[in-house]
């Protein structure tokens, strides 16, 4: 696991100054995580300017709000800010923040601020692997359902309100806790949601154990009368909740095996959501019906509950804020159909996620699901690509492209194809395709698509743009 020092050494900003113009720079505005801490800003008083290297709707959004954000970082950018914050893509040679250090301006991280943020109010901060963006939407649906107007930060956009942040006048601050350079332990919150453990961000952790490690350490970091929700189903997370539990912490279990606290029971699944039946021991507690299909929204919709529940709130008030959760965008989301094919659009780039997607798809069509992936990241690939050559058995033809970088170097003889071949030894019978050239893709997969397919992009890159263009791309009527 890669030290952790340039995090602490930074510097940290009294939360009492965040209003009335306070001048905060935010380089990497349009991120997800950052566009959200840069709203939440926004809606506190302080006056929000920043860059990032592309327009996006992010970038759109903040400048809605009255941000001035520019495209490219240059260091004449830099006004008379106060504090600058940047990304955890941004690096140290960047021109931004070489002129911040040059004039004294202080520099933190986006955990920095967000902990800044979360100064203050009953933080529940959620964490884990997987499901941490849908987890966060579902608790700040629930607390807003039970009238206490949280302020929430999330790191996708809620398809509500197509936003991804709210600054509340209530108690409570809902954000993701992000585990993938350890700055989650900047976080001091009251409450804690841990929804699994598994090997992700290899440039960062070298083991599941690194991994598990800092997630215990993060719950140390809870309040003393706080407590923890934990998936007991997940065995890494049980082993740290086990861990938390007994050193005398209030932990809560949940999941479907009979040791846990919180037990779910589905009872339908659908392609337009789930219902299911949530237990507390023996007792039946409600039965809800969500606009969230799949197994694994039944997990995170749980975990939700209990923090809820255990906060004390109605349970009709509860279910009624589960049941109008519609969720965060690039989750399984319907892009549109044509010529009798159906396009839905994933973020997923982890081996974990792409079976847990391909799981929901055959739940739901009995198609031929096309999947079109987008490694991400350079070190992942490296590190994962015969994780990744397991985790598309659901899946009838497999297109995958080259690499997202997301900031990395390029790696000697790492390539999408390393995945392509990790499939093929896999199962030789598969169909698998490799069209390296991104901009060759959505034609690529259009000439292989039959009425009936149901194609799911997946990645966490720019992927998310070939799903509508393969949609513009077939024919008109219904094949």
């Amino acid at each position: 696991m890669r030290e952790r020092g340039n995090m602490q050494e930074a510097q940290s900003i009294d939360p009492q100054r965040l209003r009335d113009g306070f001048a905060v720079y935010m380089i990497g505005a349009g991120g997800a995580g950052m566009s959200a801490i840069a709203t939440v800003l926004i809606e506190m008083g302080c006056k929000v300017e920043g860059s990032d290297l592309k327009d996006s709707s992010y970038v759109r959004r903040l400048r809605d709000l009255g941000a001035a954000i520019g495209l490219g970082h240059r260091a004449r950018n830099l006004g008379d800010c106060q504090v600058v914050v940047k990304s955890s893509a941004i690096r140290h040679d960047n021109p931004e923040v070489q002129e911040a250090q040059r004039r004294g301006i202080p520099i933190i991280s986006r955990a920095q601020m967000l902990a800044t943020i979360m100064a203050g109010r009953k933080g529940i901060a959620v964490a884990g692997t997987h499901g941490k963006t849908t987890t966060t939407a579902i608790v700040a649906c629930v607390l807003k359902e039970c009238g206490v107007d949280p302020s929430y930060l999330i790191g996708g956009e809620l398809k509500e309100i197509g936003g991804n942040a709210h600054y509340g006048k209530g108690e409570f601050v809902v954000a993701e806790a992000d585990e993938s350079d350890g700055s989650l332990l900047c976080l001091r919150p009251e409450i804690a949601v841990l929804t699994n453990v598994d090997w992700d961000h290899t440039d960062y952790f070298d083991s599941l154990d690194g991994t598990a490690t800092v997630f215990r350490e993060f719950l140390d970091l809870l309040s003393r009368e706080g407590f923890a929700v934990i998936c007991g189903d997940d065995p890494t997370a049980r082993g740290v909740g086990e861990s938390f539990r007994a050193s005398g912490r209030n932990v809560i279990f949940y999941g479907q095996a009979p040791d846990n606290n919180y037990r779910f029971e589905i009872t339908s699944a659908r392609a337009e959501g789930s219902a299911f039946r949530v237990m507390l021991g023996e007792e039946k507690l409600l039965d809800v019906t969500t606009r969230l299909p799949g197994v694994y929204n039944a997990y995170n919709s749980t975990a939700a509950f209990a923090v809820a529940h255990r906060l004390g709130f109605d349970l009709d008030d509860i279910a009624r804020g589960m049941e109008n959760c519609r969720g965060v965008r690039r989750r399984f989301e319907l892009i549109g159909e044509r010529s009798g094919v159906t396009v839905i659009d994933d973020y997923a780039h982890h081996p974990t996620e792409v079976k847990a997607v391909l799981d929901m798809a055959r739940e739901i069509t009995s198609g031929r699901v096309v999947v079109v992936f987008q490694p991400h990241r350079y070190s992942r690939t490296r590190m994962l690509h015969r994780l990744f050559g397991e985790s598309f058995d659901g899946a009838g033809l497999v297109v995958v492209t080259d690499i997202f970088s997301a900031g990395e170097d390029p790696e000697p003889g790492v390539t999408g194809n390393l995945i392509a071949d990790s499939i093929c030894e896999r199962d030789s019978s598969r169909d698998v395709v490799y069209i390296e050239s991104r901009s060759e893709l959505a034609r690529g997969v259009v000439n292989m698509l039959e009425p009936g397919d149901v194609v799911i992009t997946m990645g966490a890159g720019d992927i998310t743009r070939c799903a509508r263009e393969i949609l513009d791309l077939l024919p008109e009527g219904e094949g």
